[in-house]
C-alpha cells in the first residue's frame, strides 16, 4: 500500500481526493487548511466559537464510499437564523459536542460516510489568516483575503497567522506523522494563498515535508485567482511555494488542455485567465503536461478522472 498524503482546502482538495480515492492499493490521509472564515464557516466561527467545518466537510464528501449522501449533507438551510448553514457543518459540530473533541467528530462522520481515506486538521488551534500587501496594507481573515472589497487591491506580498491569545499554532501530531510516513505528498489546486500555503505557517508542516522521504507532487491551478495570483504564471506558482516550503518539488502537473473559448470569456471578464504549462521544463523538477479538464461541467474544474489517471501514473514510475 502506497502511503499518499494532500495538502490544501477548498474545492481544489476534495476535486484530487474524489479521483485518486479510486486507485487501488493506496492509503491517502487528507491534511486541510482550518483558517476559513467565509461563508456559513465563517459564521458558525464567530457566533460559536467553533473550528471551521466546511474544508473537513467537503474531503470527508469527497472520500465517502456513500456518494448519494452528498447532497443531502451538502443541503442548505433556507429559513431563519439557519439560513445558509449546510446540514453536513451543523452536524459535524453537533457531533464536536458530543464527543467532546473535534477530531473525534471528524472521525465519527468519516466512519459514518464510509470514507475511503483519514481526513486531519492541519491544527486545531484557533487562528485569523493575514495578507500584507506590497503596499503595506494588511487584510484580515481569510474571507476578505478571498474576496477583495477591492477590486484594484495591491498584490499580496506575504501572509501569516495571527493566533488568538498568543497560542502558537501547532500542528496535529497526527498530520505530522503521516507527512513523515509518506510515499508521495500531492499538493492540491485550490487558491494559492489562502487554501494551500496556510498549511506551511503551521508550526512543524514544512518541517515534516522537508523531513520526508516522499516525492512531492504539485497540481497546479487551472486559472489564476483575482486579489491573490493576478498575472501568475507558471513559474510564479512554484516560486511561491518555495518561499514557505524550502524543499525541491519532485514533480509539477499542469493542464495542457485549452479551455473552450466561452469560458476564457468569463475568466477574462471576472479579471482571471487559464493557467498555462511552462514553455520550457524548470532546472529543477519534472514538468508533466496532461489534459485535466472536465469538459462534459459547465464550470471550469479539473476532472476527478484525469487527475486519478496521472496521479496513477506518477505512483507506478516511481
Amino acid at each position: 500500500m502506497k502511503k499518499i498524503v494532500t495538502i490544501g482546502g477548498g474545492s481544489g482538495q476534495s476535486q484530487l481526493l474524489k479521483g485518486i480515492k479510486k486507485i487501488p492499493e493506496i492509503e491517502i490521509t487528507a491534511i486541510v487548511s482550518m483558517f476559513d472564515s467565509g461563508g456559513s464557516t465563517g459564521r458558525l466561527r464567530k457566533e460559536l466559537g467553533v473550528l471551521p467545518p466546511g474544508d473537513i466537510l467537503k474531503c470527508l464528501l469527497a472520500l465517502s464510499g456513500k456518494e448519494s449522501l452528498e447532497s443531502f449533507l451538502k443541503q442548505r438551510f433556507q429559513k431563519n437564523k439557519l439560513q445558509g448553514h449546510s446540514l453536513g457543518n451543523l452536524l459535524l459540530i453537533m457531533l464536536s459536542e458530543y464527543e467532546g473533541d473535534f477530531l473525534k467528530a471528524v472521525e465519527a462522520l468519516g466512519e459514518a460516510l464510509d470514507s475511503r481515506g483519514r481526513v486531519c486538521p492541519v491544527s486545531t488551534d484557533k487562528a485569523d489568516l493575514v495578507a500584507v500587501l506590497e503596499n503595506g496594507e494588511k487584510v484580515w481573515g481569510e474571507g476578505k483575503i478571498d474576496v477583495p472589497e477591492n477590486k484594484n487591491r495591491a498584490p499580496i506580498e506575504r501572509i501569516y497567522l495571527s493566533p488568538r491569545e498568543g497560542e502558537k499554532i501547532r500542528a496535529e501530531d497526527s498530520a505530522t506523522a503521516s507527512l513523515k510516513e509518506a510515499d508521495f505528498i500531492l499538493l492540491s489546486p485550490g487558491d494559492i494563498y489562502t487554501s494551500l500555503l496556510p498549511n506551511f505557517l503551521v508550526e512543524g508542516i514544512s518541517e515534516a515535508v522537508q523531513e520526508s522521504r516522499a516525492k512531492l507532487v504539485y497540481l497546479s491551478n487551472l486559472t489564476t485567482k483575482p486579489g491573490e495570483s493576478d498575472n501568475f504564471q507558471a513559474e510564479d506558482f512554484r516560486a511561491e511555494i518555495g518561499k514557505y516550503l524550502n524543499r525541491k518539488i519532485d514533480y509539477l502537473v499542469f493542464n495542457n488542455n485549452i479551455p473552450r473559448q466561452s469560458d476564457i470569456d468569463k475568466l477574462i471578464s471576472e479579471s482571471a485567465r487559464p493557467v498555462r504549462p511552462p514553455e520550457k521544463d524548470f532546472a529543477e523538477g519534472i514538468v508533466i503536461k496532461e489534459d485535466l479538464l472536465d469538459c462534459s461541467s459547465e464550470t471550469l474544474k479539473h476532472s476527478c478522472e484525469k487527475i486519478a489517471s496521472t496521479v496513477s501514473k506518477i505512483i507506478k514510475e516511481k
